[in-house]
């Protein structure tokens, strides 16, 4: 994974994905403190286990829906 990380940190900020998750191997979160607290000066927060990567996809999935959900959101209107 750090390798990765390390890929993904020279790419341009814009091509920078904010998760990055292998099944096998665990995730990458983009360390902004947006939907975990920052956490030191490296571009990516990197939990190594692939259990808990895909616990902390599903959670970071459940707060950004949560989230949309109590703004209103009318998905319905993004289909027509």
């Amino acid at each position: 994974m750090s390798s990765i990380e390390q890929a993904l940190s020279n790419l341009p900020s814009i091509d920078q994905p904010d998760i990055y998750l292998d099944l096998s191997k665990g995730i990458l979160i983009k360390n902004e403190g947006l939907l975990y607290d920052l956490e030191g000066t490296k571009p990516y927060l990197q939990f190594d286990t692939p259990a808990i990567g895909l616990a902390r996809l599903l959670i970071s999935l459940s707060t950004i829906t949560g989230n949309l959900i109590l703004r209103d959101i009318k998905w319905e209107q993004y289909l027509d």
